[in-house]
C-alpha cells in the first residue's frame, strides 16, 4: 500500500567497540510493532453552497468512515483534496474547516485548491465517524464546480498507515457543484 513519508519509521541506535564486536548501547531496540490490519472504507456526500455572505460561499462535505473490522483501527488518516473543478486557477485561497493540517494545491506554480490531512482517534470494528467539513469559495473566484476527492487509511498514529485488508472503498471522488446565482 501507499506509505506517506511522515509515516516512515525511523530510529537512532548507537554501537560500541568492545573489543570483540559491536553491541548496541544506545538507542530503541526494536521497530514499534505494527498493529492488525483492519477494513475501513468511506463515504462522500456533499451540500450545496448557500448565497453568498462576507464574500464567500459556504458548502458542505461530509466523510463517513465505516470500520468494517476485523479489528479497531488504531487511528484514521483522512486525506481530502478540494479543488478548482476544471483546472483553472483561482484568485482566493479555499478554505475548508475543521482544518486539521492544510496546504494549498497548485499546478505550474497556480493555485487550484487545498489539501486537508486529519488524523483521527480510534474507531472501534463495526463503528464508523462522520465528519462535515465547511468549503468557501470565494465570491472573487466566480462560482464554479468543485473537485472532491477523499481517501482513508487505518494509522498508527505518528508511526505508519496500515494495510487494508477488505473491500471497501478506501477513495472518492465527485463534484461539489457550484453555486447558484
Amino acid at each position: 500500500g501507499y506509505v506517506d513519508q511522515g509515516f516512515i519509521e525511523k530510529q537512532w541506535r548507537s554501537y560500541r567497540w568492545n573489543g570483540q564486536k559491536f553491541p548496541q548501547v544506545g538507542g530503541d531496540r526494536q521497530f514499534t510493532p505494527v498493529a492488525p490490519s483492519t477494513d475501513l472504507g468511506l463515504a462522500v456526500t456533499t451540500g450545496p453552497f448557500g448565497a453568498p455572505s462576507g464574500g464567500v460561499w459556504t458548502g458542505t462535505v461530509t466523510v463517513t468512515v465505516t470500520n468494517a473490522g476485523p479489528n479497531r483501527a488504531p487511528g484514521v488518516y483522512l486525506d481530502l483534496y478540494v479543488s478548482s473543478g476544471d483546472g483553472a486557477a483561482l484568485s482566493k485561497p479555499l478554505k475548508v474547516t475543521p482544518e486539521c493540517t492544510t496546504e494549498d494545491v497548485r499546478v505550474d506554480g497556480r493555485l487550484t485548491g487545498v489539501r486537508v490531512i486529519c488524523h483521527q482517534p480510534a474507531l472501534a470494528s463495526g463503528a464508523n465517524r462522520a465528519t462535515t467539513f465547511q468549503v468557501r469559495l470565494p465570491t472573487a473566484n466566480g462560482a464554479r464546480d468543485l473537485n472532491v476527492s477523499a481517501f482513508v487509511y487505518a494509522e498508527q498514529p505518528g508511526v505508519r498507515t496500515l494495510d487494508d485488508v477488505g473491500t471497501q472503498p478506501n477513495s472518492a471522488i465527485l463534484t461539489l457543484a457550484a453555486p447558484k446565482g
